[in-house]
C-alpha cells in the first residue's frame, strides 16, 4: 500500500518510496515531514534544502538570521501537520497537537468571515510547503467553540487544533489507546468522547458521542459567577480583575437560567411615537375608581376617552363599573353624528369593557386590550388619569374644599387640559383642533372662589337681595354659564355672575361643617335661570344625573 505523511494538501507528491513501513508517525517514517527536502525549510536560518537538526547554525548562540530571512519571519506562521494513508478528502474533523490552528476547507459553517485579501499569510504542512490561506472565522462544533478557524481551499483534512481547543473552551484533552476525551477543566466532566479510527482520532459531526446537557460545559467565567452569587457582568468582570483571574476574551455566556427563575423582572418598555393621521382613528379608555368618598351626586367612578389625534378627553362619571357601556354608547352617538367614525378602540382588559367589545365588533370597530397586568400597553389613558387626578387635587387644595367634591374638581381639570397648548401638539389646544377655533381663557375663573349670581329674577318679594355669596363650583357643557354653589347646597347656573378672584369661602368654613355631609350626600337642587316671568324653575336632580365633560 501505498502511504504518504501529509495529507494537508491536494498536490501530488513526488516520487519518494521512503516511508512505507505503515509506521505513519514513527521516528523510522521518513515520507511526512521530511519527504520533498527540496523545499524543507529550517526553523533556524529559515533556508531550504535542510532542516533545523541538521542546520550548521544549531549550536551558535550569536548566529542570526539575515535580512532576506527577516523579511521572511514577518510572514503569518501558521503550521498544521498530520498523517494518515488516505488521499481522499474529508468532511471529519482530526485532533491535531502539531496544528496551531483549526483548519478547514468548507467556508459555508464559519461566521464572522474576514477575508485575507492580498496579505501572506500562508499555511506550513508537513511536507514544507505553504498553502494561501484564504480568510479566518469561527464556528462551533458540539457546543466547543472554535475561533480563529483558517479557511484553506487546498487542505484535505479539516484539524482541530489541540492548543486552541483547550484554550478556548477551558477544557482537557486526553487521549489513550482507543479514545481521545475532551473534558472540562474545572468540573471533570466529559464534554466529547471519540474512537480512534484509522489510527487518527476522528471528530464526526454526525455520530459525535457529546453530552447534550448544556449545562455540562462550564467556563471559567461562569464557575465565578456562580460562586460570587450571580452578580451582573460589571461586578464580576472587576472582583476578577481584583482576583486576578484571567479569562479568555472568547469566554462570554448571555443565559443563564437560575437568574431568570430568581431575578426576573418586567421588561422595560420602549417610548411609542405612534400617533394618529384623523380624528377619532384611535381612541383610548379606561376607567378610574373606586373614590374613597361618594361625591354629592353619588359617583364612585368616571371614565375617560382621549382621541389620539389631538389627545381630546371627554369625561363620564359612573356609579358603577357597569355603567361604562352606557357612557361609551353615549359617545360613540355623539362623536360619529359631530365628527366621524370610531376605528380603533385601546382600552386595558377589565371587565366593564367586555360588554364594549360587542358593540365594537358589531360595529366594524378594532377592539384592542393590553395584557393581564400591563397597565403600561394603555399608557396614555394612565397618564391622562394621573394629569387629570393631579389638577383635580390642586384645585381643590386651592380652594381648601372637602374632598366630596373631588368630580367637579376632576371635570373642570379635564375642561381646562383640553384647553391648553400640549407637548404633542405644539402651539395648538386639543380644543382648537377638534373645533377649529380658539378657546376664550378670558372666561376662565379660578376654581372655588367667591362668586355673586344674579338671582333677582327669583325674587318672592321686592325686599329680596339680588344675589348671595357662592363658590364657583365649574363650568357646564349644556349651559353656556357657571355653577355656583351656596351656603345651602343648592348649585344654581347663571350667565349673571360676578367673581371675587382673591377670595376662597371654605377658607373662612363656607358650609356648616356639622351638616355638611348630611346636606352634600342628599339631594341637591339646580337652579336654572331660564323663566323670563320672573317664576322659580326648581329641578331636583335625582340619581340618574350624567354630566359629560367636553
Amino acid at each position: 500500500m501505498n502511504t504518504s505523511a501529509n495529507l494537508a494538501t491536494q498536490t501530488d507528491f513526488r516520487s519518494n518510496k521512503l516511508g512505507t513501513q505503515g509506521n505513519w508517525r514513527g521516528s523510522n517514517f521518513k515520507g511526512g515531514r521530511e519527504r520533498g527536502r527540496s523545499k524543507s525549510i529550517c526553523q533556524v536560518c529559515n533556508k531550504i534544502r535542510h532542516i533545523a537538526m541538521n542546520c550548521f547554525y544549531r549550536y551558535d548562540k550569536s548566529y542570526t538570521c539575515s535580512n532576506h530571512n527577516v523579511e521572511n519571519n514577518k510572514r503569518e506562521n501558521h503550521s498544521a501537520f498530520i498523517a494518515s494513508p488516505y488521499h481522499n478528502q474529508g468532511y471529519e474533523w482530526y485532533f491535531d497537537s502539531g496544528a496551531s490552528n483549526h483548519v478547514t476547507h468548507q467556508n459555508e459553517k464559519l461566521q464572522d468571515l474576514n477575508e485575507n485579501n492580498g496579505t501572506t499569510s500562508s499555511l506550513l504542512v508537513g511536507n514544507g510547503e505553504r498553502l494561501k490561506i484564504l480568510a479566518s472565522g469561527t464556528t462551533t462544533l458540539n457546543n466547543l467553540n472554535l475561533h480563529n478557524v483558517l479557511y484553506v481551499s487546498e487542505i484535505i483534512k479539516k484539524l482541530l487544533s489541540v492548543s486552541n481547543l483547550t484554550a478556548d473552551n477551558n477544557a482537557l484533552v486526553k487521549f489513550d489507546a482507543n479514545y481521545c476525551y475532551v473534558k472540562d477543566k474545572l468540573t471533570g466532566k466529559i464534554l466529547l468522547r471519540e474512537k480512534l479510527r484509522d489510527g487518527l482520532y476522528q471528530l464526526s459531526n454526525v455520530n459525535s458521542q457529546v453530552n447534550k446537557d448544556p449545562c455540562v460545559y462550564i467556563s471559567l467565567k461562569e464557575n465565578w459567577h456562580r460562586k460570587l452569587g450571580h452578580p451582573n457582568n460589571k461586578v464580576l468582570e472587576k472582583v476578577l480583575k481584583n482576583c486576578n483571574v484571567k479569562t479568555s476574551s472568547h469566554d462570554q455566556f448571555s443565559f443563564y437560567e437560575a437568574c431568570q427563575f430568581g431575578k426576573l423582572h418586567l421588561l422595560q418598555f420602549k417610548s411609542s411615537s405612534s400617533h394618529a393621521k384623523e380624528h377619532l382613528e384611535l381612541i383610548h379608555s379606561d376607567v378610574w375608581g373606586p373614590a374613597p368618598i361618594l361625591s354629592p351626586f353619588n359617583f364612585q367612578y368616571y371614565v375617560l376617552i382621549i382621541n389620539d389625534y389631538n389627545r381630546f378627553t371627554w369625561t363620564f362619571p359612573l356609579k358603577q363599573k357597569s355603567e361604562t357601556i352606557h357612557a361609551f354608547n353615549q359617545f360613540k352617538s355623539l362623536v360619529e353624528k359631530q365628527f366621524n367614525k370610531i376605528k380603533a378602540l385601546q382600552c386595558d382588559g377589565g371587565g366593564e369593557f367586555k360588554p364594549i367589545q360587542k358593540i365594537a365588533i358589531e360595529s366594524g370597530i378594532h377592539f384592542r386590550m393590553s395584557c393581564l397586568y400591563t397597565s403600561q400597553q394603555n399608557g396614555r389613558a394612565e397618564r391622562k388619569h394621573r394629569h387629570v387626578t393631579e389638577v383635580g387635587l390642586t384645585l381643590l387644595a386651592q380652594a381648601k374644599m372637602p374632598l366630596h367634591y373631588w368630580w367637579e374638581a376632576f371635570f373642570t381639570s379635564v375642561y381646562l387640559i383640553n384647553r391648553l397648548p400640549s407637548s404633542v401638539n405644539p402651539n395648538e389646544s386639543p380644543f382648537s383642533l377638534l373645533f377649529e377655533k380658539k378657546p376664550d381663557y378670558h372666561a376662565l375663573k379660578s376654581f372655588g372662589c367667591a362668586c355673586y349670581p344674579c338671582l333677582k329674577p327669583y325674587n318672592q318679594h321686592k325686599l329680596q337681595f339680588h344675589t348671595t355669596q357662592c363658590v364657583f363650583l365649574g363650568y357646564n357643557n349644556s349651559h353656556k354659564g357657571y355653577k355656583c354653589l351656596n351656603s345651602h347646597g343648592i348649585i344654581f347656573i347663571s350667565r349673571h355672575v360676578v367673581f371675587n378672584e382673591n377670595h376662597f369661602p371654605f377658607h373662612d368654613g363656607f358650609l356648616d361643617t356639622r351638616n355638611s355631609l348630611k346636606t352634600l350626600t342628599g339631594t341637591i337642587h339646580i337652579i336654572l335661570p331660564s323663566c323670563p316671568t320672573g317664576t322659580i324653575t326648581s329641578h331636583t336632580v335625582e340619581s340618574t344625573h350624567m354630566e359629560v365633560n367636553h
